[in-house]
């Protein structure tokens, strides 16, 4: 009988250990899941300010294009309009020389 209540208590003691065991390895499950849903929701709102980022950066690049070609655009207007006056001033001067050869002969 008492080698039966020793082996007995010799489980027991075998199973209360296993139980501890158990107990701490849930209790580090517990701290490092906390630990991974808090970088899990860090880092999905590093992503989401990402998308909104990339998100601006694509509208203030099209806007950027949009301003340039309108820059383009008006660079070529007044081009062409100095080269429009200066065909003038050269057909204006050229036509006096014109006149004052012709009125020399």
């Amino acid at each position: 009988m008492l080698e039966t209540d020793v082996g007995n208590l010799s489980k027991e003691n075998f199973l209360m250990e296993k139980i501890t065991e158990c107990e701490a390895l849930l209790a580090n499950y517990q701290v490092y899941k906390s630990k991974h849903d808090v970088v899990s929701t860090e880092k999905q709102e590093l992503e989401d300010l990402l998308r909104v980022q990339v998100f601006d950066n694509q509208k203030n690049t099209m806007s950027m294009k949009e301003e340039v070609e309108v820059l383009r655009s008006e660079i070529c207007e007044l081009t062409r309009s100095k080269e429009m006056k200066l065909r003038l001033q050269v057909d204006y001067v050229a036509n006096i020389f014109k006149s004052s050869l012709e009125s020399g002969k």
